[in-house]
């Protein structure tokens, strides 16, 4: 998930500091504490409820506005 939300970030891990320490607890915490840690994947989408299922295939080349 880290990977996805920061891939830079992600990248640096493996240097020392302080500072990286610091900022993946803040994203550990979130992740834990919220329904929706971050914008990039929370989603909005109209939908409804029935006896009856028929899923709909989710756009591929879904991005990022």
């Amino acid at each position: 998930m880290l990977m996805v939300a920061n891939p830079r970030f992600f990248n640096e891990l493996t240097k020392e500091k302080i500072y990286q320490n610091s900022t993946f607890r803040n994203y550990a915490k979130r992740s834990l504490t919220r329904a929706t840690p971050f914008g990039l994947f929370s989603s909005v989408g109209v939908g409804s409820f029935s006896k009856v299922s028929y899923p709909q295939q989710i756009r591929e080349n879904y991005r990022k506005k």
